[in-house]
């Protein structure tokens, strides 16, 4: 699965980078999931709702990144609770820095499955160690 640096990511760190404002980074990345591409634009319209479903939080789960390949991997298995309805076909997932969705919440990065996931009544979605990676490219 590849990432791609939502609009806001990418002025934050484009602006850190030419020195133009001071980003100390969100204190938790979660991890959320989408029925459609969140876009570029980092829209929230096609995350999953209700059924038990709630953003996961991934520092904890993720590896410092590789000198060689600036990838981070997950080494610990990433879960959802067990859905209480049929939540729909998830093909993306998002990263953003609030649990929930608030008006503070701001999507920094976006990807789609490699293959979708169908998430009905009585499942969790997981990605276990070596599933998830992160990088920069």
């Amino acid at each position: 699965m590849l990432f791609a640096f939502t609009a806001y990511e990418a002025k934050l760190l484009l602006d850190y980078r030419l020195g133009k404002a001071v980003d100390a980074g969100p204190v938790e990345l979660f991890m959320g999931l989408h029925t459609a591409s969140p876009t570029k634009s980092g829209s929230y319209a096609s995350e999953l709702v209700g059924g038990g479903y709630a953003r996961q939080a991934i520092f904890a789960a993720m590896s410092a990144a590789s000198p060689s390949t600036g990838t981070s991997t997950n080494v610990l298995t990433i879960q959802t609770a067990v859905a209480t309805i049929d939540l729909g076909i998830v093909t993306h997932i998002s990263l953003s820095d609030h649990a929930s969705l608030t008006g503070a919440t701001n999507m920094r990065y976006f990807g789609e499955l490699d293959t979708a996931f169908i998430f009905n009544i009585g499942e969790a979605f997981r990605l276990v160690p070596g599933q998830f990676q992160i990088q920069y490219s």
